[in-house]
């Protein structure tokens, strides 16, 4: 019973150090200056919540309470080409890159640590970005991730990004378009609230997980989900497609196979689906008989189907 007890308080013990230890663990990541850009501004806005200690990387440190603090940007002695490990800790709720500002400078994020993105953007447009950080991001208040990752072409995979919490995301629009080298397992994401996953996969032209697992029951919009994600072929004849209402270039210039295509439209036809919905098929080819039936079955519902024709 003494050994018990004893194991009992070491093992509370060491969670609340892990606690502890998550609970001041920075938002840490490098950046390159260059010779002529030698001051990095952290991407705060009007509408977040700030109080925060930011270690600079160059032995200053500053206190940052608004989005519009004196002390940020940073500008720092050395000019020139040099990279910097830049900590924050304290609250940092509201991050967004937006395809603007320092976006060229940052590189790699080694720990997510107390940063929550709050909105949409966050590292749209950052072309160098990788990340490495194995702790998980906090989606908390978080309702879009659109535009998350978009055209970060340097980023190919985030540990731990399949432990995320998307319950809450309504909106994946344009997430990865044009994270050409992105291809990281999302399979166990819950995207059952997410309402709008038009470009979601844009361009992300070496993205090929299977999220045939998916919960797209909310989903109304898939246009242009997969376009140009040319080695994207997976079977996504179980995605509840009954509320939506675009699929406009859905796979425009990808090939999926015979078989997945002819899945996806036994699949989708089963299914009681809207009206009058423009669908792209891409370069698919569909298999005769049963595939062949239901494509004419949604024709005939009024969908506008454009596609490969029949194998």
């Amino acid at each position: 019973v003494l050994i018990l007890l004893l194991f009992t308080f070491a093992s509370a013990d060491y969670r609340a150090v892990i606690a502890r230890n998550n609970a001041v663990s920075g938002f840490v990541f490098t950046i390159t200056t260059l010779v002529e850009d030698d001051t990095f501004t952290i991407p705060i806005y009007n509408g977040g919540t700030y109080n925060f200690n930011v270690d600079w990387g160059d032995s200053s440190n500053s206190d940052i309470t608004t989005w519009n603090d004196g002390d940020n940007p940073h500008t720092y002695a050395d000019a020139g080409v040099s990279t910097y490990t830049i900590t924050i800790t304290g609250t940092i709720t509201g991050f967004q890159f937006n395809n603007g500002g320092d976006k060229n400078l940052i590189q790699e994020i080694q720990s997510w640590g107390p940063v929550i993105p709050l909105g949409n953007s966050m590292f749209y447009g950052t072309p160098n970005l990788t990340v490495t950080a194995t702790d998980v991001l906090d989606l908390t208040g978080t309702g879009s991730l659109s535009s998350g990752f978009r055209n970060c072409s340097s980023l190919t995979t985030v540990p731990s990004m399949d432990s995320w919490n998307v319950s809450a995301i309504t909106s994946i629009w344009n997430i990865f378009n044009g994270a050409t080298n992105f291809n990281q397992d999302i399979s166990s994401w819950n995207v059952g609230s997410a309402t709008n996953m038009g470009g979601a996969f844009y361009g992300a032209s070496s993205f090929n997980q299977d999220i045939s697992g998916w919960d797209t029951g909310s989903a109304t919009l898939m246009d242009s989900m997969f376009r140009d994600a040319a080695s994207f072929d997976e079977d996504l004849s179980g995605w509840d497609i009954t509320g939506v209402t675009n699929m406009t270039s859905m796979f425009l210039n990808v090939t999926l196979s015979t078989a997945n295509y002819s899945a996806i439209l036994i699949g989708w036809e089963g299914q009681v689906e809207q009206p009058n919905v423009t669908f792209s098929g891409g370069n698919s080819l569909y298999s005769a008989g049963a595939a062949a039936t239901a494509r004419a079955a949604l024709v005939t519902n009024g969908w506008t189907i454009t596609d490969g024709g029949q194998a």
